[in-house]
C-alpha cells in the first residue's frame, strides 16, 4: 500500500500500543511515522472506568490539537472537491438499480470489512448525518438513491443500548430500541411493528411463569410436615404428593414411614403400608416436588411429567435380559430396556408374584423329600448317593 494512502488513514491506536492482532488487513494505518493520538476517548465522555491506571492520556480536547478523523476528511474533501461535469445522456443506457442489502449475520465476526457493517454505518450515516451542502444534483440524487434502500425495520437493535449503555448515541450505527413495559429493556425496535408483538407476548407469557411460580412459592412458604412437624420449605425439602390425598409430608419422612413399616410387619398388606399416615387412603406412589400443589389439574400435570421422566430412566432392577426380576413387572414406572435396545415391558405383578409361589412351593416339596429320605436312610441303614 502506498503512503500517500497510509497517511490519509487513522493512526491504528492498537497499533501503537503493539496489540492489533488484524495486521495487514487493518482497515487503519500502521505507519510509525505518524503521529498517534493516544487521548482516551472514554475520559472525554467521562466514563473513562481506568482512572489514572489508563494507559491513554486523560487530556481534554482544548489541550491537545485534535486530529481530523477519516469521516471529517471525507466531508471536507466532498465540500472542497468541485464536482465533475456530468457525461451526456444516453436514452439507451441502463436505469439505476440499488444493490439489496446482503443476508448476512451482522454478528458475524470474520466477515470483510465491504460488509453489512460498514455499508449500513455509512447509509445511516446519510440519513443522520450532517448536511454536507450538495453542490451538484448528481451528488444529491446519489444520496438520496443510496439512502433510499436502507430499510430500518431490518437493521439489528444495539445490544448496548438494550441494557440501556451506548456510548455512541445518536451516531450508532444500529437502531436504539423503545423501552418496554413488562422487563424494562429497550428492546422494542421503533421500525418493526411484528418483533413489537412478537416481545410483548413473549414478555407476557415469561411474567405470567413468574406469577405462577411467586403463588406457588407463596403457597408452600406455611406447609408442614404431618410426620415431623416441620415447614418444609424452611428446611429446603422436597414435598411428597400422595396420589389420592391432599395430607401435607415431606419427602424423607414418608419414605422413612413406609420403609419402617415394611421392614417391622412383614404380613402387613401392601394397602396398610401405602396408606396416608393421617386419613389412611391408599396411594401406590409419592411425587417429588419442590412446591406444594393441591389442586386437581395441576396434580395430574405433575403425575404426567413424573411419569414422562421416569420412562427415560432404566429400572435399577433389570440385570443383562432378565426382565421378570423387577418385582413390579409392566407396572413399573421405569424403563425396561434389554442389552440389544429392546423396550420388553414384562409380565404383571399378580403374575410373577404366583410363578414365585408356585417356584417356592416347588423348593419346599424337594427339601421334605429330602429330609424325608434323609429319616429314612437312617432308620434303615439304607446308603443313598446323591449325584
Amino acid at each position: 500500500m502506498s503512503g500517500n494512502a497510509q497517511q490519509q488513514r487513522p493512526l491504528c491506536r492498537y497499533f501503537a500500543s503493539n496489540i492489533c492482532f488484524k495486521g495487514d488487513n487493518c482497515e487503519f494505518s500502521h505507519d510509525r511515522n505518524a503521529k498517534p493520538d493516544l487521548v482516551c476517548r472514554y475520559y472525554l465522555q467521562g466514563a473513562c472506568a481506568y482512572g489514572s491506571r489508563c494507559r491513554f492520556d486523560h487530556v481534554r480536547a482544548a489541550q491537545k490539537a485534535a486530529v481530523p478523523n477519516a469521516q471529517t476528511c471525507s466531508l471536507e474533501k466532498i465540500s472542497k472537491t468541485p464536482p465533475k461535469a456530468p457525461a451526456k445522456l444516453s436514452i439507451n443506457s441502463k436505469p439505476f438499480v440499488p444493490a439489496p442489502i446482503p443476508a448476512s449475520n451482522p454478528w458475524n465476526k470474520n466477515a470483510p470489512l465491504n460488509s453489512f457493517h460498514n455499508d449500513l454505518g455509512f447509509e445511516l450515516e446519510l440519513i443522520n448525518g450532517p448536511d454536507i451542502g450538495c453542490s451538484s444534483n448528481d451528488l444529491c440524487s446519489t444520496s438520496v438513491q443510496k439512502t433510499q434502500k436502507v430499510d430500518l425495520a431490518n437493521v439489528p437493535l444495539c445490544p448496548y443500548f438494550e441494557v440501556g449503555l451506548c456510548q455512541d448515541g445518536d451516531f450508532c450505527r444500529f437502531v436504539h430500541g423503545i423501552q418496554c413495559d413488562m422487563c424494562l429493556l429497550n428492546i422494542l425496535h421503533p421500525h418493526n411493528e411484528a418483533q413489537r408483538k412478537k416481545h410483548r407476548h413473549d414478555c407476557l407469557e415469561q411474567h405470567e411463569r413468574d406469577m405462577e411460580a411467586a403463588f406457588a412459592d407463596a403457597r408452600s412458604a406455611d406447609k408442614q410436615c404431618g410426620i415431623c412437624m416441620e415447614l418444609i420449605a424452611e428446611k429446603d425439602l422436597r414435598f411428597a404428593i400422595l396420589q389420592n390425598c391432599n395430607h401435607c409430608f415431606c419427602l424423607e419422612c414418608i419414605r422413612k414411614w413406609r420403609k419402617q413399616h415394611n421392614n417391622m410387619e412383614q404380613e402387613v398388606e401392601a394397602k396398610t403400608v401405602r396408606a396416608c399416615p393421617e386419613c389412611r387412603v391408599h396411594s401406590d406412589y409419592v411425587i417429588p416436588s419442590k412446591t406444594w400443589i393441591e389442586d386437581k389439574d395441576e396434580k395430574e400435570k405433575l403425575i404426567k411429567i413424573f411419569h414422562d421422566n421416569t420412562k427415560k430412566i432404566q429400572c435399577k432392577y433389570i440385570k443383562g435380559s432378565d426382565v421378570d426380576s423387577c418385582p413390579f413387572g409392566n407396572k413399573c414406572f421405569y424403563k425396561h430396556q434389554m442389552p440389544d435396545g429392546t423396550i420388553v415391558e414384562g409380565k404383571s405383578p399378580r403374575t410373577l408374584r404366583r410363578e414365585q409361589r408356585v417356584f417356592a412351593h416347588h423348593f419346599e416339596l424337594l427339601e421334605f423329600m429330602i429330609v424325608s429320605l434323609s429319616d429314612d436312610s437312617d432308620d434303615g441303614g439304607l446308603d443313598f448317593s446323591w449325584y
